[in-house]
């Protein structure tokens, strides 16, 4: 059964570009979203590397992507690039996703049958992947991978380790959001949210580096929500262990949740 949020104030970190989605599912619920995006997306500073590999993308068996940061990535360098994932244009790839929803978001830029792991991270993606390799040659394999700058090197460390040739191409960069002390001092000023929702690592300790030293004081009487494993794993890194983890990487898990 949904959550009934009953009025209850929710913090939204995620990127302003994506809030709406997440703050309209929280009213929806009965919730009062507090938007304050920690984080920002943006381009990669070369975007070169990215395009090059999506003109040849039909040289790799796998093309692997971690979010749906990386598959507007990919969109966009198709839309530079000229190339065209269905068609006569390429005869190859098979495309995976770290989780459901970055598989529909593949399958919304026209990918066919996207597959993607029951652990929904890039553990899960590996283990899937090194299942596909059974009875094969890895060494005939050749994967790309797309995703953030700055990430975890599991599955690119695994792919290798298992002697698959990995290209890595970066496909956006995440950074701490920069809000004025306006900002920050506005949102210290109001009644502190009874929930925080988390969806990323990054998102987690933008928080922590914009709010600094109230951080721990502001939140202590909040509920807080993990989107999955990793980022739970960040948060109780850093002395703040989540109260609840979504049991899939999708808004209704995490607010499904919440107590």
């Amino acid at each position: 059964m949904a959550a009934h949020l009953n009025g209850r104030r929710v913090l939204i970190t995620r990127e302003a570009e994506k809030a709406k989605a997440l703050a309209d599912a929280v009213v929806a619920r009965g919730g009062i979203p507090v938007i304050f995006p920690t984080i920002e997306i943006a381009p990669p500073k070369d975007p070169k590397p990215l395009h090059d590999a999506v003109k040849n993308l039909a040289l790799y068996d796998w093309v692997a992507v971690s979010s749906k940061n990386g598959v507007a990535a990919l969109k966009a360098a198709l839309a530079v690039t000229g190339v065209h994932i269905t068609g006569a244009h390429i005869d190859g790839p098979r495309f995976l996703a770290v989780g459901e929803g970055t598989a529909q978001s593949l399958e919304e830029i026209g990918v066919d049958n996207p597959i993607f792991p029951a652990r929904q991270d890039a553990d899960g993606l590996l283990a899937l992947m090194l299942t596909l390799l059974t009875d094969q040659d890895p060494s005939h394999k050749r994967a790309l991978v797309i995703r953030a700058e700055v990430g975890r090197d599991v599955l690119i460390d695994g792919l290798r380790a298992a002697g698959v040739q990995v290209d890595f191409v970066v496909g956006y960069t995440t950074s701490f959001a920069s809000p004025s002390q306006e900002a920050i001092s506005t949102l210290l000023a109001q009644k502190a949210p009874e929930i925080a929702l988390f969806m990323s690592p990054s998102a987690f300790n933008g928080l922590m580096a914009i709010l600094g030293q109230p951080f721990k004081e502001w939140l202590k009487d909040c509920q807080t929500v993990a989107i999955g494993a990793v980022t739970k794993q960040a948060m109780t890194d850093a002395g703040f262990p989540p109260d609840a983890t979504a049991s899939k990487p999708t808004i209704e898990a995490m607010l499904d949740c919440i107590k």
